[in-house]
């Protein structure tokens, strides 16, 4: 958790101070993308992490009851590298 936190710290400050990327929201985007590079694994210094969801045990019942989605436990992220699809999302 620490280096993970290390990262993501790293980068915020890369972000603030990158003078090549002046205007908030592509510093913005561009922090997002770190991070999401980090997840991946991307980072050379950490493993790529899985994203799960928690719900609450009772959430399925719920809203299953209210006909509405919930989410499963399982990892969102599986054989996919959510950088890319942020970039990609991004620019459409």
């Amino acid at each position: 958790m620490d280096e993970l936190l290390t990262q993501i710290i790293g980068a915020a400050r890369y972000w603030e101070h990158d003078d090549r990327t002046p205007d908030v929201r592509g510093k913005l985007e561009g922090l997002a993308f770190s991070i999401l590079v980090i997840i991946d694994g991307g980072s050379m210094e950490l493993p790529a992490f899985d994203l799960t969801p928690s719900p609450h045990p009772d959430d399925k019942k719920y809203l299953k009851d209210r006909g509405e989605n919930w989410y499963p436990n399982t990892v969102i992220n599986d054989d996919v590298q959510l950088h890319e699809l942020f970039s990609a999302r991004k620019h459409n």
